[in-house]
């Protein structure tokens, strides 16, 4: 199978580094092919992402779900000495453990560069009316929300202080 490509230009705007257990610094990048991944395995996008959150459900599979992430963000990148395209399968030999908390805040913030028009579109809207913190709540509301039909990044942020 051919290694697909992404324009360098892409990878330099919405790629984001990743190190892998070899040492190795990989650009973790969600294009169409890769969203198209996510659906295939999860049903969508925010049902992944919910996968992350054991915070919030005692079921979730984080694991799984970090390795089907980030082996749909990495899907144009190689690993190993034979150059094997990175897939769910490979994946695995390649995650460093220690660094779940770091791919679970990549995989946020390379699935929000994914959608650099909304988020710049979702910022103009704050600049003229900022979110306010509801009551009881100590900050205010995340970049994407579950009504604005981009997904949540929360569950990385969830992980994190679950698990690590």
């Amino acid at each position: 199978m051919a290694r697909p490509t992404i324009p360098p230009t892409i990878l330099s705007q919405r790629g984001v580094p990743i190190t892998l257990v070899d040492g190795t610094t990989r650009q973790l990048c969600y294009t169409f092919r890769s969203l198209l991944a996510i659906e295939e395995q999860f049903g969508n996008l925010q049902a992944a992402l919910n996968m992350l959150d054991v915070a919030e459900n005692k079921d979730a599979k984080a694991f799984g779900a970090i390795n089907g992430l980030m082996a749909a963000g990495l899907a144009h990148e190689v690993v190993g000495d034979d150059n094997n395209m990175v897939t769910a399968e490979n994946l695995p030999d390649w995650i460093d453990p220690a660094q779940i908390g770091e791919y679970g805040k990549a995989i946020g913030e390379a699935i929000t560069l994914a959608f650099p028009k909304a988020v710049e579109d979702e910022g103009a809207d704050e600049e003229a009316d900022p979110p306010k913190a509801s009551p009881g709540s100590p900050g205010t509301t995340p970049p994407s929300s579950p009504g604005d039909g981009l997904p949540t990044t929360s569950g990385g942020a969830h992980l994190l202080s679950s698990t690590v």
